[in-house]
């Protein structure tokens, strides 16, 4: 199921909308959204172990057995989703169309795996499959911010 990671960063809008949202509602954006994604690493870091072995080895779509970072746990793009959502907040965007495009950006950079995300994806640890995603959060929120405030 290669789509899952693609299901899992669509799944994310409404919670990156929520914590923006809080965060705004509370005075503190940045703060919540630290909070948010502090919260996510720990429970993914915690959590894939646990799903892995419940999983067991698949059957990548490359016929690659893998025994981690498996395409059905989609935690890890929850938090690159998150961490791709400061460019919203810096920048005021915080319209649907917005969500969209950080979606979009997110998933091409998940997808390509610019370093050091394809470092991290080659190392089997859940910390790795977390940071793996924070990477393409940070370059998503890069370009975001640069579209935002340049164009």
């Amino acid at each position: 199921m290669p789509w899952m990671g693609t299901v899992g960063s669509f799944l994310s809008i409404p919670l990156c909308v929520g914590v923006v949202r809080l965060g705004v509602y509370t005075g503190h954006p940045l703060g919540v959204l630290v909070i948010a994604s502090a919260l996510t690493l720990l429970l993914g870091v915690w959590s894939i172990p646990v799903a892995e072995k419940l999983l067991g080895p698949r059957t990548d779509p490359f016929k690659r057995v893998r025994s981690h970072d498996h395409n059905q746990i989609a935690i890890d793009e929850t938090l690159g989703m998150l961490v791709g959502t400061i460019a919203l907040i810096l920048t005021a965007h915080t319209s649907w169309i917005h969500y969209g495009l950080l979606f979009i950006v997110f998933r091409f950079f998940d997808v390509i795996k610019v370093w050091p995300a394809s470092y991290f994806d080659n190392t089997q640890s859940p910390w790795a499959v977390m940071l793996d995603d924070v990477c393409a959060g940070i370059y998503a929120a890069a370009v975001l911010y640069s579209l935002f405030i340049f164009i």
